[in-house]
């Protein structure tokens, strides 16, 4: 079947649903949803449109087709994004700005989200570097095993939008490559990898318990100033690197912090 993102299809007015602006219909949305799954005899026009939507609005595509894993829930572990205010407003906040800190709590569905941001980032853009980087590489794994996972439940057309380098078995660990050359890549902490590469967005999860979280920032200049993306999600952890970007304390003396 020939999806593609550079096909212009006939207008066609699709059903919306939150995070998007009404007037809502739940009943047609759920037809729309049916529509959507035939695989054998796809509406391809409304294909089309969708693949449309999900690539202009993130939060759309995050909140109706993105899902996570909850592993304190053995009975249905897989589950849509909850219906949380703040998530489409951190997505809409990620697409706009090329740096973010977002200072967080734990179980807040804070990296998830970031994650479902950097997996619409490489679904439909093209030669996209995305460093997912943690304090060690087993931890930047594990995050990278929730991109995976968002895209595995992903539906057939995406699929077809968005096809991996190699099927997801075959991946390795701390990859997740697609045939369009975008990469999201994990990495431990520190600046050896950044320094390498020129990233179009790198995410620093729990920045704050990062030994090597400022020498991780200054080896990000060149991503930054090249017009790429900086995001920093941390939980709290004294007052370091981490709580002087927050706090906007970038220059101030170690005593001025102990204060």
């Amino acid at each position: 079947m020939n999806l593609s993102l550079q096909t212009e299809p006939k207008p066609l007015v699709l059903p919306r649903i939150w995070p998007l602006k009404g007037p809502y219909d739940q009943v047609e949305f759920r037809r729309h949803l049916g529509l959507m799954e035939d695989r054998k005899k796809p509406d391809i026009l409304r294909v089309q449109a969708e693949i449309d939507r999900c690539a202009k609005f993130p939060t759309f595509w995050v909140m109706t087709y993105c899902f996570t894993k909850d592993e304190h829930d053995a009975s249905r572990p897989v589950k849509r994004f909850p219906r949380y205010k703040y998530i489409p407003y951190i997505l809409k906040e990620l697409k706009a700005n090329p740096r973010i800190i977002i200072p967080k709590s734990r179980q807040v569905m804070i990296t998830w989200t970031v994650l479902s941001y950097l997996l619409w980032r490489a679904c439909f853009n093209r030669h996209r570097l995305i460093f997912v980087q943690s304090k060690k590489e087993e931890d930047a794994a594990a995050l990278i095993d929730r991109c995976k996972h968002m895209y595995e439940y992903l539906p057939w057309w995406q699929h077809e939008v968005s096809p991996l380098k190699r099927p997801l078995a075959k991946q390795p660990f701390n990859k997740l490559s697609f045939a369009n050359g975008s990469v999201i890549w994990g990495v431990p902490q520190g600046a050896d990898v950044l320094r390498q590469y020129t990233a179009s967005i790198i995410f620093g999860d729990e920045f704050a318990f990062q030994d090597k979280a400022e020498e991780a920032y200054n080896a990000s200049k060149p991503t930054i100033d090249g017009g790429g993306q900086f995001i920093i999600v941390s939980s709290a952890n004294g007052r370091n690197f981490f709580y002087r970007m927050v706090y906007d304390k970038m220059d101030a003396s170690i005593s001025e912090l102990a204060a």
